[in-house]
């Protein structure tokens, strides 16, 4: 059952991906742009922080 669950909830996935993909651009680069800016800091790189 938990199989069937997961399957659907991958349909709707997929119906959302093809529905709002600008959405998604948009939101995936948000998060790529906190990862790195997550990764400098953490690097201690907070010059290169303030160049952006």
């Amino acid at each position: 059952m938990s199989t069937c669950h997961n399957h659907k909830m991958t349909h709707i996935t997929l119906i959302l991906i093809l529905q709002l993909p600008y959405f998604l651009r948009q939101f995936t680069y948000l998060i790529c742009r906190s990862l790195k800016n997550l990764i400098q800091q953490s690097a201690g790189s907070t010059t290169d922080a303030y160049t952006d």
